[in-house]
């Protein structure tokens, strides 16, 4: 773990992807122009691709090359995306920010990033279901995985809960079944996918599950420490941060590192990435 380079490596791993992303995504003249246009924004205004980069690693740890799987890892990146730009709209977060740049919808308006919203989830469908085909792999169970992690299991069910408790004191339980759904949901997905349309077996999926399901806790944690007294539209609202202090935030998000690395222990060698991935969110300062 020590020589190994993480940063020149997701560095060329974020390459792989936003060329693909660039590659899948309709050119900018594509009718409907703001809809395509809206699409691109949301999608390609930056973005570490955390979760691609896990679907990608996946496939390496199954002895694959990186490249079986990147239909699968776009589709997670562009659910992603589409769930960040619903998040945004004035009847969800009403930001105005995202990463820097004007949120989708203040540059082409509520109906069209909407729109772009369910473009980008439609064309990941279609995404999953062609990397399944491409692998010889049933593409039903493939998609199953995903209207897992986007409905009402997933991130539609984090999200309502999340707007409820608008203005209210949450408890630590209601919290984290909030993460684990809005968040979480998408890292298990980045690894169930791949996993599947590989045939791995249950064990190593097993394990990756567990680590993805930690993983994706601390990094919203680490998301509450990074935003702590910055993001607007989280005044009042309660996080890991208002609930445990800094102090034990930070501790929190050690601990689900930590368990997010042992369970891959079964795994061996072949899991040197993904922990060294699991460090870099629990240290990470962007």
């Amino acid at each position: 773990m020590a020589t190994f380079d993480l940063a020149n490596y997701t560095e060329s791993r974020k390459a792989f992807i936003d060329n693909q992303l660039e590659c899948i995504l309709p050119p900018g003249g594509t009718e409907p122009r703001a809809v395509s246009a809206a699409m691109r924004h949301g999608t390609l205004s930056g973005g570490k691709r955390l979760r691609p980069m896990m679907s990608l690693i996946v496939a390496e740890v199954g002895g694959f090359a990186h490249e079986t799987v990147a239909e699968a890892a776009c589709a997670v990146e562009l659910v992603h995306a589409a769930s960040l730009i619903l998040d945004d709209l004035p009847s969800m977060d009403n930001a105005r920010l995202r990463r820097g740049q004007p949120c989708t919808h203040v540059l082409y308006g509520e109906s069209t990033a909407i729109l772009a919203a369910m473009d980008l989830i439609a064309v990941a469908y279609r995404l999953v279901a062609e990397n399944a085909e491409r692998n010889e792999c049933p593409a039903a169970p493939v998609i199953a995985q995903l209207s897992h992690a986007i409905g009402h299991e997933g991130i539609v069910r984090g999200q309502h809960e999340d707007l409820a408790l608008t203005g209210k004191r949450a408890s630590l339980e209601q919290l984290t079944d909030i993460y684990a759904h809005k968040a979480a949901a998408l890292f298990l997905a980045a690894v169930r996918i791949p996993a599947r349309i590989l045939a791995m077996d249950v064990r190593t999926i097993s394990a990756l599950e567990r680590y993805a399901e930690n993983l994706g806790l601390a990094f919203q944690i680490t998301d509450d420490l990074l935003d702590a007294g910055h993001a607007p539209e989280d005044v009042g609202r309660s996080t890991f941060v208002t609930l445990l202090g800094k102090t034990g935030a930070e501790r929190k998000a050690r601990e689900l590192v930590e368990e997010a690395t042992d369970a891959l222990d079964i795994l061996g060698s072949e899991a040197m990435v993904l922990k060294a991935l699991a460090e870099y969110v629990g240290t990470r300062k962007q």
